[in-house]
């Protein structure tokens, strides 16, 4: 990611100092910022770091139930 390297000790930093560390869990973090690593690799991109944007593309569920929830159509 931008901001020459941001490592995942940074990513995490950021939602800290953007008062957003509950819009994800500890494990949420680390695999948002996986999938946006792998993102990047494979499409040779480089992704900004913002975190408001990240919390309101991206959404961490608790079971396949609140996901089934705000996705009805899935449930077929």
């Amino acid at each position: 990611m931008k901001i020459p390297h941001v490592t995942l000790a940074d990513f995490r930093q950021a939602f800290m100092s953007h008062d957003r560390n509950d819009c994800f869990t500890y494990a949420g973090q680390e695999a948002l910022f996986d999938y946006l690593e792998e993102l990047e690799d494979s499409t040779e991109t480089p992704i900004e770091l913002d975190i408001v944007s990240l919390c309101c593309e991206f959404a961490e569920y608790g079971d396949i139930e609140d996901v089934m929830d705000d996705y009805p159509s899935i449930k077929n």
